[in-house]
């Protein structure tokens, strides 16, 4: 948990959502982000489609991901938690697989 976050406009809520949603957010954080919730709909609308993406991503079956999609989307949100998200394995995330030539 943030000891102290500041929630100054809809920029800061937006960066907040993902942390609110898992509970990592200190209690004050919580009221002052749910009263900026209650009057904005943008955020309002915001939040349910996080909540509705992440509801689709957990219904999703393991097998249903490519393994190479599964290693491409693990390293982004890796680096993204890190805060960043443009290290090494960032980069080699983004690059497309090497086609091989076939040879007759």
């Amino acid at each position: 948990m943030r000891p102290r976050t500041r929630i100054r406009d809809c920029r800061d809520v937006v960066g907040l959502l993902t942390e609110y949603l898992e509970g990592g957010l200190a209690p004050g954080a919580v009221t002052t982000l749910e009263r900026h919730l209650a009057g904005c709909s943008g955020c309002g609308e915001y939040l349910v489609s996080l909540k509705k993406t992440r509801d689709a991503i957990r219904r999703l079956a393991s097998h249903q991901v490519p393994d190479d999609c599964r290693r491409t989307l693990r390293a982004l949100l890796d680096a993204a938690r890190r805060g960043g998200g443009r290290g090494k394995r960032a980069a080699a995330a983004k690059k497309p697989a090497r086609r091989r030539r076939v040879t007759r």
